[in-house]
């Protein structure tokens, strides 16, 4: 565990993610990685999770994230009918991405992997 002031050496502290990997179509099992990004200096020291290149629809809520989840599955799909857009299956079903004083500053943005047609 590190102390206060190594997170501060170690970490940038202003924002941080979480990766939702879903498994299956027909599974609701799920994997989330919660995680932050290694200041410039420090990134040489720990295991990078690679973010797959490629189109990301993105959709911006105030509020707690859980909360927001249906109101999000709801623009979600609307989104995709409207734009005629597919998810794209590349190991992510989703990121959150949140600054360091959520819940107070509950600015969330969720992006989406779609393929580009």
């Amino acid at each position: 565990m590190l102390s206060s002031q190594q997170e501060k050496d170690e970490w940038d502290l202003g924002s941080f993610y979480t990766v939702v990997s879903c498994h299956g179509e027909d599974s609701s099992a799920h994997t989330v990685f919660c995680g932050r990004k290694p200041l410039k200096e420090n990134r040489g020291k720990y295991k990078k999770r690679e973010i797959p290149e490629g189109w990301y629809a993105e959709f911006h809520y105030r509020g707690d994230m859980f909360a927001i989840s249906e109101a999000f599955v709801d623009d979600l799909y609307r989104w995709m009918i409207v734009k005629e857009a597919k998810p794209l299956a590349n190991g992510i079903g989703m990121i959150n991405c949140y600054s360091s004083g959520y819940p107070e500053v509950p600015d969330v943005r969720i992006l989406i992997p779609v393929k580009r047609e």
